[in-house]
């Protein structure tokens, strides 16, 4: 089952949407890149059956708010 890690920057004006979008997806963690300069680096992750539609979705809906492009990394268990 593959596993997607996705980060990104994001200007802090954008945080609480960002937070508001991101609880329509509970199956998707959310993280903030600990100590990091201005715009934060965001980090969300994707796992189980419905990674990729999950991803492809919160990337549409953050369209816009974020700075810069949207890294995906996917990666599978060992």
């Amino acid at each position: 089952m593959t596993e997607l890690y996705v980060y990104y920057k994001l200007e802090s004006r954008h945080t609480a949407r960002l937070r508001e979008i991101a609880a329509r997806f509970p199956e998707v963690r959310l993280l903030r890149k600990d100590g990091d300069a201005q715009p934060p680096t965001w980090m969300e992750i994707h796992i189980g059956p419905q990674a990729e539609a999950s991803e492809r979705a919160l990337a549409q809906a953050l369209a816009g708010l974020i700075s810069g492009p949207r890294h995906v990394e996917r990666f599978q268990p060992a």
